[in-house]
């Protein structure tokens, strides 16, 4: 259907998809022109798949936004989709949380959107990424002039790790929102992090304390 579809603009399919049923529906979207938003959360899709997304993400030229939350797409996964990220001029939303990432998906992720220029909201929230991970992101976020909403929450960071965020936002002019809430970070550390913000308002960090 999605390879003669002329009509529909949005699909959801929610729970049933397999990762052989996920090859099919990615291989389809390779030539459709029409379809903008595609949301394949809570599925079975897993790093097998990543590589059927990739080569979406290479030719398709219309879909903006793509949610792949609460799969298992791991850092396997992640490995082809940041690959075809980096090249991407079309997508401007990607869904990535409950994925089972860690620091070699962030970091990858990272390296992608150094380069990409249209990825405007970005979820990674609720995986595994640590310090390492979250150095790459603020890396990244030192050179990309397109992201404007990031969602970080509920991962492993510690201190270290989101005060490099937060010292690569202090250059970074294009982010408006970014969300994070990590009991692993001490009270004196967000204190820091919000005296590097002051004046900044169009930054929102969101935090909750023990």
């Amino acid at each position: 259907m999605l390879k003669i579809n002329k009509t529909l603009k949005y699909l959801n399919i929610k729970k049933g998809i397999t990762q052989k049923s996920g090859v099919a529906i990615f291989e389809a979207l390779k030539s459709n022109k029409i379809l903008a938003v595609l949301s394949i959360s809570g599925n079975k899709l897993n790093s097998e798949n990543g590589r059927a997304i990739s080569e979406v993400l290479k030719t398709n030229r219309v879909l903006t936004k793509l949610n792949l939350a609460c799969n298992y797409l791991k850092d396997a996964g992640i490995l082809t989709i940041s690959e075809a990220l980096a090249v991407n001029r079309t997508l401007t939303e990607l869904i990535i949380s409950s994925n089972n990432i860690g620091d070699a998906g962030a970091q990858l992720i990272g390296k992608a959107l150094r380069t990409n220029k249209a990825l405007t909201i970005l979820y990674m929230d609720n995986n595994l990424i640590r310090d390492e991970g979250a150095k790459a992101i603020g890396s990244m976020l030192r050179v990309n002039k397109t992201l404007t909403y990031l969602n970080i929450m509920w991962n492993k960071i510690n201190d270290e790790g989101m005060m490099a965020i937060a010292e690569a936002l202090e250059s970074n002019e294009a982010l408006r929102k970014l969300l994070m809430r990590e009991y692993r970070i001490n009270h004196s550390v967000f204190e820091k992090m919000k005296a590097i913000y002051k004046g900044k308002t169009s930054i929102c960090f969101t935090n909750q304390f023990p």
